[in-house]
């Protein structure tokens, strides 16, 4: 997999060496970031498990690591999105960022001279579509060129005329919102650490049905973090172009945040290996 993403095309850059250079310098300062984390949590859960071993019960445990392990989740997505840059050196700006507001802007004086319908996912060729509410906002002239045909034909016309438009490209996938919007980052805060919480749940629970030794515990979530890279930004890469760094650094990013959260569920969560005497010929 990874041989996949470093020889995608779209991963070339004009100064390779460059870019490779501020690519390692940022896994640097990830991992001097990542070990003084968990140099602090792992001195406090020491202290924690010492004192409180004979007097918490292992539902108390599991439920103390899971809202550790959610905070970890919490805390080090708020470090890689704002203190690390590896995420925002991928994104490309407009050339004319007011010409492009202008063409997205919401003209309420003349509805059909509006280039989108509403907030929303909008695809650039848009694959072609029978129902009405397409051709409702579609004004295609290669669209309405068909509007004529019927039969097994006319939809072998319109798949080619797609296919053809995106591979000679412009192709475009993006998340729209032509107006308005209150954003409340106190919100966004607390939806982050829901999901942070739900996801630790469910590994949580998971992890406790298990009978491991420590490192092993850790491997068990990291397991689970590259396994959500692969089910949710591999795809992206593969049907929509995603670019081969950004899906890159998402499932590393995946991988070091539950590597961390392990790292701290791994202390509460999950059964001790137990070895009985047959067990241990």
């Amino acid at each position: 997999m990874w041989c996949l993403l470093l020889c995608d095309y779209r991963l070339l850059h004009p100064n390779m060496t460059l870019f490779l250079a501020l690519l390692i310098s940022s896994w640097i300062k990830l991992g001097v970031i990542a070990l003084v984390f968990l140099a602090v949590v792992f001195a406090t859960l020491r202290d924690v498990i010492r004192e409180s071993e004979f007097r918490i019960s292992d539902h108390s445990k599991t439920v103390l690591g899971i809202l550790l392990a959610a905070i970890t989740v919490f805390a080090w997505e708020a470090i890689s999105w704002t203190v690390l840059t590896w995420h925002e050196s991928g994104y490309r700006p407009f050339r004319d960022e007011i010409a492009m507001r202008e063409i997205f802007a919401p003209q309420m004086q003349n509805q059909q001279s509006q280039v989108t319908s509403g907030a929303g996912i909008y695809m650039l060729p848009f694959p072609p579509r029978e129902n009405d509410e397409f051709k409702k906002y579609v004004a295609h002239s290669d669209v309405q060129n068909f509007e004529n045909q019927s039969g097994a034909q006319a939809e072998k016309d319109r798949l080619a005329q797609y296919e053809k438009e995106r591979n000679e490209g412009p192709y475009i996938y993006a998340i729209v919102r032509p107006g308005k919007r209150d954003i409340s980052m106190a919100n966004n805060l607390i939806l982050s650490f829901v999901r942070s919480l739900v996801c630790a749940t469910i590994i949580g629970i998971m992890l406790s049905l298990t009978m491991l030794h420590y490192p092993a515990r850790i491997a068990f979530v990291a397991a689970a973090g590259v396994f959500a890279g692969l089910v949710g930004d591999m795809p992206m890469w593969i049907w929509f172009e995603n670019p081969g760094r950004d899906t890159l650094i998402n499932i590393i990013d995946h991988f070091i945040t539950w590597v961390l959260a392990g790292a701290v569920m791994g202390f509460f969560v999950g059964k001790d290996v137990v070895l009985t005497k047959g067990m241990q010929a």
